[in-house]
């Protein structure tokens, strides 16, 4: 999902596609819910001692206490720790760049509708 959503924004970009970088763009909107789910399920699995999972069985045990447990996704999963760290990046980001895009919005009486404090204004 990552790297289409890359792919995506790059060739839609180079062909001027809105399209493409609006497919882009929801891809990566769409990596964050799952690789927090994913981290979710790893911290999950780390605390309530699911030794059937390898990397479970590798990092912890039983005498070891809940926060250090958790802290185990950060040292040894550093992986996906890094890409949910990435993702929350590319989240903030893009909301960002979400919210410039509204600061002029059609309006149905005059030409732009300019969002100033807290409701738009129609100026003509």
């Amino acid at each position: 999902m990552t790297l289409y959503s890359v792919f995506a924004a790059i060739y839609g970009e180079h062909k001027k596609s809105g399209a493409l970088i609006e497919s882009a763009r929801r891809a990566m909107l769409l990596t964050w819910p799952l690789l927090t789910l994913a981290a979710g399920i790893l911290i999950y699995l780390l605390i309530t001692n699911h030794f059937e999972v390898k990397f479970v069985y590798e990092v912890t045990s039983k005498s070891m206490p809940t926060y250090l447990k958790s802290d185990c996704m950060v040292g040894r999963a550093s992986r996906l720790a890094a890409l949910l760290v990435l993702a929350n990046v590319c989240l903030c980001i893009a909301g960002h760049l979400a919210e410039e895009e509204r600061n002029v919005i059609p309006c149905p009486r005059s030409p732009t509708v300019k969002i100033r404090g807290r409701g738009p204004t129609c100026e003509g």
